[in-house]
């Protein structure tokens, strides 16, 4: 059994907009978005092993929305060529694995656990993943209705401010938090088109929320290609009033 579980860099908000933008990147595990369901995951772990079930567990880091969403695909930081943004940011997408890898081992005693950088991932294949976004953010309003984008936008404003998600980052206007929406379903549509082809039989552990929207975003590639779906498996219950 092939199990999946996406995991985010923690992050500094503040710096997304700095002269150094790769700042926005923390290098501290410290607090990820994993660390409350590991006691859930354990024990769902512990129980695939007395049924003598076999599987690999791949904890997805992902990495790349301050490229896709937060930057515009790096208009935001023109002073960076499009190289030396990505030598900046994989250099601390790099060293935030290697702790997030140490930090998770210690905690997740398990063999056959992998650790993937979406971006190293995506890297592998060239720039296709950027292609593919792309074309499919110029016809994105055809994959997902108007009011999934709202609620998203609406979620997203709900999370600026002393102690949320983006803390001390100022909110952008509305017309660039429509961007970031409408780019935030892409990148999700066209990675779970990505996950289906790449590893088989797959099964998402959805850990994100609000997590049945989390759950259509990923799905309509598949659907559209394939006539099939990303299996999720909701260890971690279901909660459609969160945001991670």
């Amino acid at each position: 059994m092939n199990l999946l579980c996406f995991t985010c860099s923690t992050i500094n908000p503040i710096e997304m907009f700095s002269r150094k933008p790769e700042n926005y990147v923390a290098l501290s595990p410290i607090g990820n978005n994993l660390e409350a369901d590991l006691p859930t995951l354990k024990k769902y772990l512990v129980g695939l092993k007395k049924q003598k079930i076999d599987f690999t567990l791949s904890i997805i880091i992902g990495n790349t929305d301050p490229y896709y969403i937060y930057t515009l695909s790096g208009k935001t930081c023109s002073f960076y060529s499009k190289k030396q943004f990505f030598n900046k940011f994989g250099a601390r997408w790099t060293t935030y694995k290697s702790n997030f890898e140490k930090w998770l081992k210690t905690r997740l005693k398990i063999d056959n656990l992998k650790i993937v950088s979406w971006y190293e991932f995506e890297k592998s294949k060239g720039n296709l993943f950027e292609k593919m976004f792309n074309k499919y953010l110029k016809i994105i309003d055809k994959y997902f209705s108007q009011d999934k984008f709202a609620w998203e936008r609406n979620k997203m404003k709900q999370n600026f401010g002393f102690g949320k998600y983006f803390d001390s980052l100022p909110m952008p206007t509305d017309k660039i938090l429509n961007q970031w929406v409408k780019r935030k379903f892409t990148e999700y549509m066209v990675q779970g088109l990505w996950l289906y082809e790449n590893f088989p039989n797959a099964i998402l552990l959805q850990n994100e929320k609000p997590t049945m929207l989390r759950y259509e975003m990923y799905q309509p590639l598949i659907r559209e290609i394939y006539n099939s779906e990303l299996k999720n498996s909701f260890i971690f219950g279901i909660d459609n009033a969160g945001y991670v």
